[in-house]
């Protein structure tokens, strides 16, 4: 009888094993391309969500009040900056071990 048993429970476990749900993949719909009285082919690219909402910026453009700076100025900004981080993270700890 405890043969039995084991044979079973072996057939459960190669059951649970064999049970895989398989993944879909599917693919986005491509524009098909516009034909124009002149019969020239004008493909339109789609943006993504995402792409639409984002700011188009130039990362070369912008100014950082940090480029005027001297040295001396930039790395008294900075060890401020350190400094206000730790306090705030120091504040925060010592917030936990009062709750």
């Amino acid at each position: 009888m405890e043969i039995s048993t084991s044979t079973e429970e072996t057939v459960v476990m190669v059951d649970s094993y064999t049970t895989h749900e398989a993944k879909v993949y599917r693919r986005t719909q491509s524009e098909n391309p516009i034909k124009d009285n002149s019969d020239k082919t004008c493909r339109e690219l789609r943006r993504s969500v995402t792409e639409k909402c984002r700011k188009s910026t130039d990362s070369c453009e912008k100014n950082y009040s940090e480029d005027d700076m001297s040295n001396e100025e930039f790395r008294r900004a900075v060890e401020a900056f350190i400094a206000r981080q730790q306090r705030f993270r120091r504040e925060e700890e010592s917030m936990a071990v009062v709750l």
